[in-house]
């Protein structure tokens, strides 16, 4: 059990950012989707409703908010505090 689920967080995380995200919405900003939450290593058109750099979504109290932050360099937040933790040596603060 313990294995499978190791392998399959190894997975997850050796995938890389779809270069759709960059290449539409640039580094440095955060890609809104209402359907459902955008993949990492696939990047869907669809699920955006993006023109003239803004993303139009239906305001409500019942409607979802997915998201997916285009940290620079493809990475995730995650994988870039455990970065700065290895090189540091320390916990970093956040």
């Amino acid at each position: 059990m313990i294995i499978t689920v190791l392998f399959i967080s190894t997975q997850v995380f050796s995938q890389d950012l779809d270069k759709g995200y960059a290449s539409t919405f640039g580094w440095g900003t955060a890609a809104v989707a209402q359907e459902k939450a955008p993949e990492f290593a696939r990047y869907e058109p669809a699920l955006f409703h993006f023109r003239d750099g803004k993303f139009y979504i239906t305001a409500g109290e019942n409607m979802d908010l997915h998201s997916r932050f285009l940290v620079k360099g493809g990475k995730t937040y995650g994988q870039h505090m455990a970065a700065l933790k290895k090189s540091t040596g320390k916990k970093p603060q956040h």
